[in-house]
């Protein structure tokens, strides 16, 4: 079934360039202390290489592929610290409005088997507040699709973000408030996360990155705890 799904994918990438000319292509690549997850909880408690290519239509269509690749010699074959996501979506925005929906096949053990592969949908809406700073809300859903050792579930996210460009420079930071339901076995409750993030041009559209993603429990008991991860990276858009 992954040789398919890889086929599929494939397939999907090509009939959509060959009838919409791609508006950009980007791809992006930074090491991380650890692997902070969506859930506010450590998904890889070591280094983590996460890169990600994406390319962007006209017309608001996107498509991209995600994957991460942990320093802890595991190969393709244990946890989340390999992780490869697909996804496809639409965005677009009206007035001070920006919404984004799609879907992401999230994958674990890639190319080797169904355990613990997820489905995701997701949704976002903002409204931009000022010219740098937007209210937001998320959600997103997980349905395992074959076995899995954890649990499906969904996320419901409200925050604030702010970007703001200074010349080369680039700042943007983001403060959430999110609400698990129980996903990927961990007990409901509420969490609080953030991050923050610098970016400096460097030759055309190529830029190196830094920055910092936090994380802590307000009302679920589970083993989650406070968390911070430090990256620096690179990416280029062309």
């Amino acid at each position: 079934m992954k040789k398919w799904i890889v086929v599929f994918a494939c397939i999907l990438f090509t009939l959509v360039n060959s009838t919409i000319n791609a508006q950009e292509y980007s791809f992006s690549s930074s090491m991380y202390s650890q692997y902070l997850g969506v859930n506010g909880g450590i998904f890889l408690d070591d280094a983590d290489m996460q890169s990600a290519f994406d390319i962007n239509w006209d017309n608001g269509i996107y498509t991209g592929i995600w994957w991460a690749v942990g320093m802890d010699d595991t190969d393709l074959s244990s946890n989340f610290g390999d992780e490869v996501d697909v996804k496809v979506g639409w965005t677009n925005s009206s007035n001070n409005w920006n919404w984004d929906i799609g879907f992401l096949y999230l994958m674990v053990t890639p190319l080797q088997t169904t355990h613990n592969d997820f489905a995701s949908l997701y949704a976002d809406l903002s409204y931009k507040l000022t010219e740098s700073l937007s209210v937001y809300g998320r959600y997103e859903g997980y349905r395992h699709v074959a076995t899995s050792d954890v649990n499906d579930g969904q996320f419901f996210f409200s925050g604030l973000k702010y970007n703001t460009a200074m010349g080369k420079w680039n700042l943007s930071a983001r403060a959430t408030l999110a609400w698990d339901d129980g996903a990927f076995s961990n007990s409901s409750g509420m969490f609080w996360s953030g991050d923050v993030s610098v970016s400096h041009s460097l030759i055309g559209k190529t830029c190196w990155m830094a920055g910092a993603k936090f994380a802590d429990q307000l009302s679920t008991h589970d083993s989650r705890e406070s968390e911070i991860a430090y990256h620096v990276g690179i990416s280029v858009t062309f």
